[in-house]
Parts: C-alpha cells; sequence; structure tokens
C-alpha cells in the first residue's frame, strides 16, 4: 500500500516484514514466535495500518517513523466470548484484587498460590480464568478507518480501531424488508408468504458464517457457508439484510473491480461468478468448475474488461467478464499457491509450492507470456499482495 509492502513469513522466524518495494529495502521487522497469520490487509485509508488476524486473534499494527526509522507497533483487539457476550478485563496477578478484608489472610498472587517462582510465575493463568473468544473467519476495513469481523461462531463483528473494542451487530429486518427481498432476489425463486415466514425464522435461529466481506460506498457485502451474497447496510449496532443471489455452495472471496461496478464472486468448489449491483442484471457464472483445483481469480487493471483466474495445477485462464467468454490459457507445469494482478500493468504474479514466484505479461490477453521468475523461499509461497 502506498510505498509499502508487507509480507509475512511462518516458520522458523514468524515474522512480519514492512519493505519498500519502489527502493526494495527493508524497513523494518517484528518477530512472532509461534503466531500463525491467515489474513493480512492494509487500510486503504491509511496505509501506515494493517490488520492480521488468524483463528484465535485479531491484531491491528501501526507503522511508526522517525525520519528514515520505522518500527512496528501491536494492537491486539480483545474479542468476545464464543457465546458473543463481551469478556471483562480480570487482574490475572492477584486472586481476589477487591477483597479489601484482610481477616482470612493477606491477598496473595494466584503464582504463589500455584507455588511457582521465576518466569513460569510470570505467565501463569488458572484454567478457570481462560475463557474462549471467538474465531474470526474475515475481516474488512470500512471507510472511516474501522473493522468487520466475521468468525466461526456466526456472530457478526464492528471494532473501533482506537478503543480496540469490539461490539456485536444484531440484525434488525425493516418494514419492508419481506417486499424488497421479493423484488431483489435474482437467482433465487420467488417465496410464497409461508415461506417467507419461515425464511425469516430461519434468518434469525441460524447464522451463516461469513467467509468472504467487500466494502462499498453504499454498504457491505458478505457472504460464507451458506453460499448466499447479503447486502448489509449498518447504523449503529443493528444492521438490516438483503440477499443478492444464492450460488448453492459456500463462498470463500468477494473481489470488486477498480471501479466498484463488478462484484467478482469465487466459491470454494472453483466456480467464479460476476455480478453487477448497480445494474438489474442476472448473475454470470463466469468459471464453472466442479472439482477442487481452481485456486484464485482476480481483476485485469487498469479497465474492467478481463479477469484472470489461476488453478492449482498452475494453468493460468483469462476471461472476458462482459459474458464470460474464454479467451487464453498459459501452462506453469508447476503447483500455483497463490496469485495476484498488478493494479497498474497488465501483469499477474503467481506463487508456487516451491517458493517461486512467476510474473507474467498480459498486455496481450490473446497470449499471456511468463517474462520473470524470482526464487523467494524453499517453503510455498502462500500470500501475494
Amino acid at each position: 500500500m502506498g510505498p509499502y509492502l508487507a509480507s509475512y513469513s511462518s516458520v522458523p522466524e514468524f515474522a512480519l516484514s514492512i519493505w519498500d518495494w519502489q527502493e526494495n529495502i527493508l524497513l523494518c521487522s517484528k518477530s512472532q514466535p509461534g503466531v500463525k497469520v491467515t489474513s493480512m490487509s492494509f487500510n486503504p485509508m491509511n496505509w501506515h495500518q494493517l490488520c492480521l488476524s488468524n483463528e484465535n486473534s485479531l491484531t491491528v499494527w501501526n507503522i511508526e517513523r522517525n525520519d528514515q526509522e520505522h518500527h512496528l507497533k501491536s494492537k491486539p483487539v480483545r474479542l468476545p466470548a464464543e457465546d458473543g457476550s463481551l469478556m471483562c478485563k480480570q487482574d490475572v496477578f492477584f486472586s481476589h484484587p477487591d477483597i479489601q478484608d484482610l481477616y482470612y489472610g493477606p491477598v496473595l498472587p494466584i503464582s504463589a498460590i500455584a507455588g511457582l517462582a521465576g518466569d513460569e510465575a510470570e505467565t501463569f493463568r488458572p484454567k478457570d480464568d481462560i475463557q474462549p473468544s471467538v474465531h474470526p473467519t474475515v475481516h474488512c476495513w470500512t471507510a472511516t478507518s474501522d473493522l468487520y469481523m466475521g468468525c466461526e461462531e456466526g456472530h457478526f463483528l464492528a471494532i473501533n480501531v482506537e478503543t480496540l473494542k469490539a461490539s456485536l451487530l444484531y440484525y434488525k429486518p425493516s418494514q419492508d424488508a419481506k417486499e424488497r427481498r421479493r423484488t431483489k432476489f435474482r437467482s433465487l425463486p420467488l417465496l410464497s408468504g409461508d415461506s417467507l415466514k419461515k425464511e425469516e425464522d430461519k434468518r434469525r435461529t441460524e447464522k451463516p458464517v461469513l467467509l468472504a466481506m467487500a466494502y462499498h460506498k453504499d454498504g457491505l457485502y458478505a457472504a460464507g457457508s451458506d453460499g448466499i451474497v447479503h447486502f448489509y447496510q449498518i447504523k449503529g449496532t443493528h444492521y438490516q439484510m438483503d440477499d443478492c443471489f444464492d450460488v448453492s455452495e459456500p463462498i470463500t472471496s468477494l473481489v470488486f473491480s477498480p471501479d466498484y461496478n463488478t462484484l467478482l464472486v469465487e466459491t470454494d468448489k472453483g466456480s467464479v461468478y460476476v455480478y453487477k449491483p448497480s445494474q438489474n442484471e442476472e448473475v454470470i457464472k463466469l468459471l464453472d468448475a466442479c472439482n477442487d483445483h481452481f485456486l484464485s481469480a482476480d481483476f485485469l487493471t487498469p479497465g474492467n474488461k478481463y479477469c484472470v483466474s489461476v488453478a492449482i495445477s498452475g494453468e493460468v485462464h483469462v476471461w472476458l467478464l462482459e459474458d464470460g467468454t474464454f479467451i487464453s490459457k498459459l501452462c506453469l507445469n508447476t503447483q500455483a499457491t497463490a496469485m495476484v494482478c498488478c493494479p497498474s500493468s497488465y501483469s499477474v504474479a503467481v506463487g508456487t509450492k516451491v517458493g517461486h514466484v512467476y510474473f507474467i505479461d498480459v498486455t496481450k490477453v490473446e497470449t499471456p507470456r511468463v517474462v520473470h521468475r524470482v526464487l523467494l523461499s524453499n517453503l510455498p509461497v502462500r500470500h501475494l499482495q
């Protein structure tokens, strides 16, 4: 983002590194021994800020600068309990810090009661004091530099980045929700009154696990385990939700084109759909892959005419967005693990299982070609951005 490039390494370093990609200089790095990261994103409104998350935690990182020196500062977000209740901050040093009456003896540190000393005493916490928190699955930055987050438990959270406070968001249907749903469903059949009531009851009792989010000026598009792309309008701690279309398989990625007119929808089975929220158009199935060989897809920019997809086998495909026409294919003859399109040129970077990154020139969409290859690591390249 801006002049910064962020990378996160796994075994053995487990380090977040910030680079100046224009000068090829490592600016700073911070190690987190044993901490894996499954999702990483820059704040699009402030490129000195990142969010890193895994299945157990979510952390906001700030890039602080003093002249030519750069430093990383982490701010962990305190997540709610698995049932959605907010967890109070406890005194982890004393067993009963609020007790003033010393009739039964002095208030001792928890570690002293456990008979511990040294480094073990500094970090010890009784098992009963450890309360499991929600497990993040996806996060998304907002226009106000805050965060929305989905989790395995089905909760939908808003996070204030300044206070690091996570708030549960609640579904509040509008008065005309039923009528809007009748007119806004694209690929779902129209429902009878009884079916609508059953659907409303199901919506309240069954919470889909969100796996993908894409922020838009009109609201938030999100999807997940139920295979439905939802449109959220959020006010305070409540939200209204409309269903856009159903693809009948879990959705793992939502990506907007640079002009925010086209939404690219990817599923875990390998299908890719194109949807234009501002136009009353049917959803276009761009790629129908009925197996698990599909890896990723992205818009080819500048412009909004083409899309690129890559399969795990290393096959790179170029597609026409207007009607899903297949244009060309390039075989890398190696297993792919990650892909990203450059936002400023017709080029694609593909990471592989053996640690290489292939740079592909797609200036001529009919004949894509590999122009460079570099070995980054002996381990698989898991993320490119």
